[in-house]
């Protein structure tokens, strides 16, 4: 069954939705500016590697691999860390976000999809539509029916409802350590890559990579955006075993899962130190059967 929640798209929020797209866009703008002109520097630019990786392990291994698809147990305080780390990536709470997400595992590339790149009259219309466009559709999933199980997890409940206290931290941390560059770079900079990174997977990963694995949808292995999401581009391998921590389920070798499925390693290693129990290691007999048979 079918159950969306159809905002209203108010000009405030049409303002903040824009507001949110476009601001991380001109902080990109402005530093390839300040670095054309040689002023940025390598606190600027380690400060924006240090915070984007944070985020993004925030967004990948918090929002999706923990809270959405329940592939570890995380220790308390690894959630708080997860979970506030998430929302430094301005892409909504955990639970809306969570909600999205299995409702686009539910219903995957149909015409119900929340952002499928499929349902558009060209393939231009559907990859800019599942790219960002959907945000402004005004389509949300019932968090009643596709969250249920964080809605009775009092410290997800209280990160997301803090949503706007870690925006602002996301803002101030970089300018206490950057100033005002630092803001530039470890802020806007970091926060429109990680939007167009995790934004690729809904729409470079169902249309462009290899199909290894059969599914019932579009999901694509893409390594490029693999290499630059922790292993979100894994996207096919996600959607043929989706509760596997291992996102990258052709890699055999150490140096595949660091390039490639990073979010994974770290996940490894946060078991290693007692952080995380119940990782759902996906064995090779399983991985063998979700092959796709010519």
């Amino acid at each position: 069954m079918v159950e969306l929640v159809y905002k209203p798209i108010s000009s405030i929020y049409k303002l903040i939705l824009v507001t949110v797209v476009v601001v991380p866009l001109l902080g990109v703008f402005i530093a390839l500016l300040q670095v054309w002109s040689n002023f940025a520097g390598w606190r600027d630019v380690s400060l924006f590697i240090m915070l984007y990786f944070c985020t993004m392990y925030g967004v990948t291994i918090g929002d999706h691999r923990l809270f959405t698809h329940r592939s570890f147990v995380a220790s308390r305080p690894l959630k708080w860390a997860l979970g506030i780390l998430s929302c430094f990536g301005w892409q909504g709470a955990p639970i809306p976000w969570t909600a999205d997400h299995i409702f686009h595992h539910t219903h995957s590339d149909t015409v119900s999809d929340i952002h499928s790149p499929h349902n558009e009259e060209s393939i231009f219309r559907g990859l800019v539509f599942a790219h960002f466009g959907w945000l402004f559709s005004g389509k949300q999933a019932d968090p009643r029916v596709y969250a249920k199980h964080l809605l009775t997890d009092s410290d997800v409940v209280l990160i997301s409802k803090f949503y706007p206290v870690w925006l602002v931290l996301s803002l101030l941390i970089p300018f206490l350590i950057g100033g005002w560059t630092g803001l530039l770079w470890g802020g806007l900079v970091r926060i429109a890559v990680v939007h167009h990174v995790t934004w690729s997977i809904n729409s470079i990963c169902h249309v462009f990579g290899a199909q290894t694995f059969a599914t019932n949808d579009e999901s694509r292995d893409n390594l490029l955006v693999a290499a630059v999401s922790g292993g979100e581009g894994n996207h096919n391998g996600h959607h043929a075993i989706p509760r596997s921590a291992r996102h990258a389920l052709w890699a055999r070798h150490w140096w595949q899962w660091i390039l490639f499925d990073s979010s994974y390693v770290v996940i490894r290693l946060f078991a290693r130190l007692g952080l995380a129990s119940e990782v759902q290691h996906s064995s090779d007999e399983l991985v063998a059967t979700k092959l796709r048979r010519s």
